[in-house]
This record gives C-alpha cells, structure tokens and sequence, in this order.
C-alpha cells in the first residue's frame, strides 16, 4: 500500500509519492534490531580502549544506515510531465513519452523504455518469487497512476526522450562516509588491541 493519501482525492497537480508501507516496516524494525544490538554489546566492549568501545557504535549505525537506505528510502514520484524513481542510490528522472510498458515480474515492477531501458523501481521488488501476487494491488496504483498521466500525452510526442540518471549524492556520500569511518575505527581498534 503507497504511504500517499487516496490519488483520487488529491489535487491532480500535486505529485503522488508511493512507497511500500511494509518495506518501510521491515526497514524501520531491521534498524530497531541492529540498534537494540549495539546497546547490548556496547558495554562488553568498555575497558578495551576508546577504538574498541566505538567500533560497535560505528558499525552499527553504518549497518542501519545502509538498511534504511535499502529499504526505507526507495520510493516513487508521478508528477505531471514525468515520474521520478529514487532507488537507494540512483534516481531516474522518466518523461511519460519515453516509457513503452510498465511491467510487474518476479523481481518487482519495472520501466521499460521505447529506446530499451529498463529502470526498475526499487521501491517495489518483492524479494522474492512467492511474495510477487502480494503486493498486486500496490504495484497496480503505480502502473494505473503513470498510465493516468500518459493518457493526456499528444499524439506527437517525442518518444525519443531520454530518462536521465541522477545520483543520490546524499545517500551515496553518508554510506561511503560511514563505511570509511567503520573501516578507520575498524583498524585503529585492532591496532590498539595488540
């Protein structure tokens, strides 16, 4: 089910961001986990050295991070003249007149354009085969809502337009930061260990 409200109540010009309520659950109790985790074996780590108490913390936090970066953050966004995919690193920027089919297979929905790419919407994989009819009535709003707006498009459009890939650059430099910091703390501990 997308967090967004009804699309039908909504004003028509107003974007709809759909994200798959129980990913975000799953994200957000992996992170609760991992956090409970690091709480509990923190002080099993005092009296070692300052490296060796903060190896867990740095760790853990660069895990939950990458969690909530995988499942939390993948979202979609129907605006008017195209729909906007944010993947854990990448976004996709896909105007209406390029996209030939929109497609629900085992590994989740999927854009494929009239120039052969295909972006898959991170938002919505399933995870695995058997889950892929369970989420059916999800996948349906976005293919519905895109579909909506590729209605009102001329006949003449330009089926030659490009999807254009952005970075996460937020998301790309948090992860490659904490992940440096984990290997820093990492060694540093192992070091001062010896």
């Amino acid at each position: 089910m997308s967090t967004s409200s009804n699309p039908a109540t909504q004003d028509p010009t107003t974007p709809h961001v759909y994200r798959r309520r129980s990913t975000v659950i799953t994200g957000i109790s992996i992170s609760v986990v991992l956090f409970v985790l690091i709480v509990g074996l923190f002080s099993a780590e005092l009296g070692h050295g300052i490296f060796a108490v903060l190896t867990e913390p740095v760790v853990g936090l660069t895990l939950i991070l990458g969690v909530l970066l995988l499942n939390v953050w993948p979202h979609v966004i129907i605006k008017d003249r195209f729909v906007e995919v944010h993947n854990s690193l990448t976004w996709f920027e896909v105007p209406y007149e390029s996209i030939r089919e929109i497609r629900n297979n085992r590994m989740g929905l999927m854009i494929r354009t009239h120039r052969n790419k295909t972006i898959p919407m991170t938002a919505y994989s399933t995870g695995s085969g058997k889950r892929i009819f369970a989420h059916q009535q999800q996948a349906d709003e976005i293919i519905n809502g895109i579909k909506a707006k590729m209605e009102f498009l001329p006949e003449d459009a330009d089926e030659d337009a490009r999807p254009v890939r952005h970075w996460e650059t937020r998301n790309l430099v948090a992860l490659l930061t904490m992940m440096a910091l984990s290997v820093v703390v990492i060694v540093l501990a192992v070091q001062q260990y010896r």
